[in-house]
């Protein structure tokens, strides 16, 4: 009888040394292919994720540079008063460094340019700049003053000699705010010193006593002759500063200073508006003839303080990065848009 499971044994035989030896470099080989293929979709999805974080960034900070820059020349009334007239009353204490934000002789614009490292820094700055931000050297510091689009209605007619006043909705009139009344015939400046809504009726109250806040009241009186009626308006008059300076997180992956486009509101704190903003230079149409037409595009530097008043249009560049780099290097790309002011010129 044969014995099948025996002879079975026998022609069963393994891998050879060399056939292992093939079978390892195959799979070496199809592993460093899957690796490489990992590897560089790693790398793909992580520049791809950089440069939508730089353009994102890039162009948020362009957008709220444009949309302020658009208002610039908005003053309401304001525009068609004498400021050196009785008609115009300014309640701000003057002689401290915060009534600088609120200079109306300062200009609408204000656009300080650093062209050289000697000329950039915040030492170079005047007061309360100099105390306040810390710029980046060769980039531009950007004020925008102004009056809010919103206004609102007195509830009654003011006494000249009142401390408060009285207005109809809801506003976003908080403590500190510095206002504009008008009637278009009469105006005065002054700073909010306690504000309330009165019960159920939907009227707020404000206040403005003369006070130790900065920039603070020198007087209470709001008029040189009659009183504010029912047909003045009041709104927030606005100072806006953007600038470049040192990001709140230091350092990127490299060790590398990173940066960001800051604003400052007034005299409160500045704060980050947008991360991975490297640099801002700003340009400037100048109208010297008066046909609401820019005869010149200059750098802020080649205009004097007088002829701001005849800037109608502003070229604006930003500088974006990727923050941490792609590989060694950072994505860099700078954005660029031509602002025409809306209320000035044609």
């Amino acid at each position: 009888m044969t014995d099948f499971s025996f002879t079975s044994r026998r022609t069963q035989s393994g891998f050879t040394l060399v056939e292992l030896m093939i079978s390892m470099v195959l799979g070496l080989i199809l592993i460093g292919g899957v690796y490489s293929v990992f590897t560089e979709n790693a790398r793909t999805s992580q520049f791809v994720q950089a440069t939508s974080r730089t353009q994102e960034n890039g162009r948020f900070a362009l957008s709220e540079l444009v949309t302020r820059a658009r208002m610039i020349g908005y003053m309401g009334c304001l525009a068609a008063l004498d400021l050196t007239s009785g008609d115009f009353v300014n309640a701000l204490k003057t002689g401290t460094d915060n009534d600088y934000y609120f200079d109306l002789k300062a200009g609408q614009l204000e656009v300080i340019a650093f062209d050289s490292a000697a000329a950039s820094g915040a030492g170079n700055l005047t007061a309360p700049l100099k105390d306040d931000i810390s710029p980046k050297t060769l980039t531009d510091v950007v004020i925008i003053r102004g009056l809010s689009s919103a206004d609102y209605n007195l509830a009654g007619a003011m006494p000249k000699t009142s401390a408060d006043l009285k207005l109809i909705g809801e506003s976003e009139i908080t403590k500190g705010d510095v206002l504009f009344l008008s009637d278009c015939q009469k105006a005065a400046v002054f700073q909010v010193d306690q504000t309330n809504v009165m019960g159920t009726t939907g009227k707020r109250n404000v206040v403005h006593n003369t006070s130790g806040n900065a920039p603070g009241n020198a007087r209470t009186s709001l008029s040189n002759g009659d009183s504010f009626a029912t047909d003045a308006t009041v709104q927030l008059f606005t100072t806006t500063v953007f600038y470049i300076a040192q990001a709140s997180f230091g350092t990127n992956s490299l060790g590398e200073d990173t940066f960001s486009l800051w604003q400052k509101n007034g005299t409160a704190p500045p704060f980050e508006l947008v991360s991975g903003i490297s640099d801002l230079e700003v340009w400037l149409g100048e109208d010297s003839s008066g046909d609401g037409v820019p005869d010149r595009i200059v750098r802020p530097s080649e205009l004097s303080a007088s002829n701001t008043k005849n800037v109608v249009s502003m070229d604006i560049r930003i500088r974006s990065d990727s923050i941490d780099p792609v590989g060694t290097d950072l994505i860099e790309r700078d954005f660029f848009a031509s602002v025409k002011f809306r209320n000035r010129g044609i």
